[in-house]
């Protein structure tokens, strides 16, 4: 049962003096005293690529075919977040972007182990964050592979990134040079599976996202 509906079975069960009382906490209706996290001017600009309708097309380096991505459903919203895992007391809310980007070529397939659906989040960071998923959160799942981008590492200009990451501080491909690209290599990771059609490496700038990936059968492919 979703926590949704599970919310609503307890919601009908208690008196309304209780309901009141839950709804004081944040949970049935959004409460302004409550924390509000919110992402940054800097944060920001790197999520300013993912706009509603946007396309990004790349071309094959093996045969020429081409890809084309569609950025849609993009989403800005204030999401609550309760205070543990079986509590339904939101605790505070964090400003969270979020946008699907959807294959749209004639060539498209989707292999039932490339079970991630292609999107973009990101989610600021909370007051005195205690665990990883507190901090600000940018995560991109993109033909199979999911990698998160080291955003404290990059919005303080730090030029030597930790592995699985590399900063390249210029790049050409398919003739074209970009400055700053981002390389996420899954290979860091020896005991994942590698599938011929799943992206081995990702290379992605802060203004124009993905420029570059090579899949595990070595096909390159590059932004047009």
């Amino acid at each position: 049962m979703s926590l949704v509906a599970r919310s609503r079975k307890i919601s009908y069960g208690l008196p309304a003096a209780a309901s009141f009382l839950l709804a004081g906490c944040g949970w049935f209706g959004e409460n302004d005293k409550l924390p509000y996290y919110q992402i940054t001017p800097e944060q920001r600009t790197w999520a300013a690529i993912y706009q509603q309708e946007a396309t990004w097309r790349f071309r094959s380096e093996a045969n020429g075919y081409e890809r084309t991505y569609r950025i849609h459903n993009a989403v800005d919203k204030k999401q609550p977040n309760t205070k543990g895992k079986l509590s339904v007391e939101v605790a505070y809310y964090r400003q969270e972007l979020y946008a699907q980007i959807d294959r749209t070529d004639s060539a498209i397939v989707r292999p039932a182990y490339n079970f991630h659906p292609q999107d973009f989040l990101l989610q600021a960071q909370v007051e005195s964050p205690t665990t990883y998923w507190d901090n600000v959160f940018f995560r991109i799942n993109w033909e199979g592979t999911s990698f998160s981008l080291p955003m404290r590492e990059l919005t303080t200009g730090q030029l030597v990134l930790s592995p699985p990451y590399q900063l390249l501080p210029q790049a050409t491909f398919n003739g074209r040079t970009y400055q700053n690209v981002v390389v996420y290599s899954v290979t860091q990771y020896p005991n994942t599976i590698k599938y011929p059609n799943t992206a081995e490496h990702i290379y992605y700038t802060k203004d124009l996202g993905v420029v570059r990936y090579v899949e595990y059968s070595g096909e390159a492919w590059n932004r047009m």
